[in-house]
């Protein structure tokens, strides 16, 4: 990629930076269903803008354009992406994330462009320090928090992103180390502060990782010895910090991985396509739950939309195929890479530990980070070809073709919003073009459902039938059902989200209420019976009070 170093180069380090510094804050303050597809189509369009502006008013039409390893594998990995994206072949199918490719691909080609490294790595200190400040705000009360569970996420919803954000600001202040030590040194101190605060074990498994990185590359390469020792203290480290702490969240992850197995190997090679975990991974898990009843994992069984593991997403997606790919392009950007790249490269290694235990894919400013951090990379060149007019006209045309569609997903996005508030305020559904358009997108449909399982008066509305799977929404699909009288359909979903959390009540006491009014009376004792047995894991007055009907019930039928 060219880096332009004169003016419009600093522009462009600045622009960059202040993405990076924005990505965050737009994201949190976004008050809507779909706030990262929104932040992703307004950084699109304009970073769509700045290029158009660049490339129209730029004097050098011979410049030219280096391409490394990199660049080209990334390359070839959004093209197979987008290509296994669009020939997923299920209705409803999320193509906002097309936006959120669109917005990481421009980020990372700004970077490329950029002119100072020194600016792009000041602007992550400063936006790191910036969610430290907001961690420490919300930790004394000043402020409060995006979640109603976490009382501590910085400007994400969750504190493991937020966590993640202040790991790379973490690494990537060690480029000033050297040079600024005392105020670099107070920087990182107070940004492990608030990483304490959040109390993420994969982020502190990801920053050890990035530190014994640095230190493998400037210390452990004296001897060979030196770098065998360094890497099996690291492993043993690392295995010790995620087996030996927080044992349910461990305990957690290896039953989604265990379970996702059978996901993985329904297509392995080319995988089953965008959006597939979170649409048929409950699924599996009532299946698996129904075969193993005595399952250990029944204790820390839960609604899961992630995998927790950014790889086994990438398989059950995308196959083998694609995660071969990513890893290709991970392995030759390192063996490209030199020594006066270890700093940068010790913040993809924090990133990769961290997507080992957690979903930052999920977060557009960890993308946004990462992908400029990846782009100031100094990487050798194996392709050029000049920037010359036929290539600066096709730039410009795609730009501005570009810019029509982010700005017109904008305001798409922008009037789902709106939709969503009338239909919380007032009960107003949402139109059909609408909602075919976006029911894919995990988020929005996460919403709308539980809009239509709170509201008594839309129960009965078809759509429900189109909420992903989990636990409360098949119950309320099979009371949708259970209204039309359609019994053989209601008793399919609530077994189905009895099987998905077999730790939980509601389902099979709505099972129960099915038999028993359609006069199926063993099948009603037997139900009963497996509710008194249930341990929750917390008894609330209305379990209890499930739980006495239910003796009532057998006492009644055995006497």
């Amino acid at each position: 990629m060219a880096v332009i170093r004169n003016k419009t180069g600093v522009f462009i380090s600045l622009f960059t930076t202040c993405m990076v510094i924005t990505g965050p804050l737009l994201c949190g303050y976004i008050n809507a269903p779909m706030n990262r597809e929104i932040a992703a189509a307004y950084i699109s369009t304009a970073a769509l803008c700045c290029i158009a502006i660049v490339v129209v008013f730029s004097r050098h039409n011979n410049r030219v354009i280096k391409l490394s390893v990199t660049d080209i594998g990334l390359t070839v990995c959004i093209i197979y992406y987008v290509i296994r994206i669009l020939l997923t072949g299920r209705e409803h199918v999320d193509y906002t994330v097309f936006l959120l490719i669109s917005a990481v691909a421009l980020c990372y080609i700004f970077s490329r462009m950029s002119s100072s490294t020194n600016i792009i790595v000041i602007g992550v200190l400063i936006s790191s320090m910036l969610q430290s400040m907001i961690i420490f705000a919300q930790h004394t009360g000043l402020i409060p928090s995006g979640n109603i569970v976490y009382p501590c996420t910085g400007s994400f919803d969750n504190p493991a992103p937020a966590a993640c954000y202040i790991v790379l600001g973490i690494t990537a202040s060690l480029l000033f180390i050297k040079h600024y030590r005392h105020i670099t040194s107070i920087c990182i101190l107070l940004q492990l502060s608030a990483l304490y605060i959040l109390s993420s074990t994969a982020a502190w498994a990801a920053l050890i990782a990035g530190i014994l990185y640095v230190i493998y590359m400037h210390v452990g390469s004296i001897v060979i010895l030196g770098k065998v020792i360094t890497t099996l203290i690291c492993a043993g480290i690392l295995l010790l910090i995620i087996i030996g702490s927080h044992s349910p969240s461990a305990k957690g992850r290896m039953m989604i991985w265990d379970i996702s197995i059978p996901l993985m190997l329904r297509n392995p090679v080319f995988g089953l396509g965008e959006g597939a975990f979170h649409r048929e991974y409950m699924l599996v898990q009532a299946q698996y739950f129904t075969e193993h009843m005595k399952s250990p994992y029944i204790s820390v069984a839960d609604n899961i939309i992630y995998p927790f593991n950014e790889y086994i997403g990438i398989i059950v997606g995308y196959g083998l195929f694609g995660i071969v790919l990513t890893a290709g392009v991970i392995i030759l950007t390192f063996k490209a890479s030199g020594q006066k790249n270890s700093f940068l490269l010790s913040c993809i290694v924090a990133f990769m530990v961290f997507a080992g235990f957690s979903y930052p894919s999920e977060s557009l400013p960890l993308l946004i980070l990462i992908s400029v951090l990846s782009g100031r990379l100094e990487l050798p060149s194996i392709y050029r070809f000049k920037f010359n007019m036929p290539i600066k006209a096709g730039i410009t045309f795609i730009s501005l073709s570009a810019i029509i569609v982010s700005s017109g997903e904008y305001h798409s996005l922008l009037k789902l919003n709106n939709a969503v508030n009338e239909l919380y305020k007032s009960g107003k559904d949402i139109e059909d073009d609408l909602y075919n358009k976006y029911v894919g997108n995990r988020n929005f449909n996460d919403y709308y459902m539980a809009q239509l399982s709170r509201d008594k008066n839309m129960i009965s509305n078809p759509r429900i039938n189109d909420a992903f799977p989990s636990c409360e929404n098949f119950v309320a699909i099979g009371t949708f059902h259970y209204a039309k009288l359609e019994f053989v359909s209601a008793e399919y979903y609530f077994k189905q989200a009895s099987a998905m959390l077999p730790n939980r009540i509601i389902p099979r006491y709505k099972l129960w209420e099915l038999y028993s009014d359609i006069g199926m009376t063993e099948k009603a004792l037997k139900v009963a019976h497996d509710i008194i047995s249930t341990k929750e894991k917390i008894e609330s007055t209305y379990t209890l009070s499930i739980k006495k009907k239910m003796r009532q019930f057998i006492d009644t039928n055995n006497s």
